[in-house]
């Protein structure tokens, strides 16, 4: 990847760009992870945010929950992979902006 994720509580040091806190706290010094896709990030750059590996699942699965804000004229794309030690596709894939405001996502993931 190009450049890193960084955490953050409140406004991101760019202007006209969100969000202004963590949706679970408003006002409350609640984290977030986020990049900084101004100058100078380019177009095709990329940032990678990892977990650990998960165990394998029953047939009901895990819940996947993510929040996500895509905020500002420079935002791209958020694409999330779900992936094995030999495999890789694609979760979920969202490009923005999306306006001022938190959205969530939550997928079941099974290990067939």
């Amino acid at each position: 990847d190009k450049f890193d994720w960084m955490r953050n509580n409140a406004s991101t040091a760019s202007r006209g760009t969100g969000p202004q806190f963590d949706h679970t706290r408003p006002g409350r010094g609640g984290f977030f992870a986020y990049i900084e896709a101004s100058s100078p990030r380019r177009r095709g750059d990329t940032a990678i945010l990892q977990t650990p590996w998960l165990s394998p699942t029953d047939s009901v699965g895990y819940c996947f929950s993510m929040w996500y804000h895509m905020f500002g004229s420079q935002v791209g794309n958020l694409t999330l992979d779900l992936g094995t030690p030999t495999t890789s596709q694609v979760f979920f894939s969202t490009h923005g902006p999306h306006g001022d405001a938190w959205k969530q996502i939550q997928r079941t993931i099974t290990s067939d």
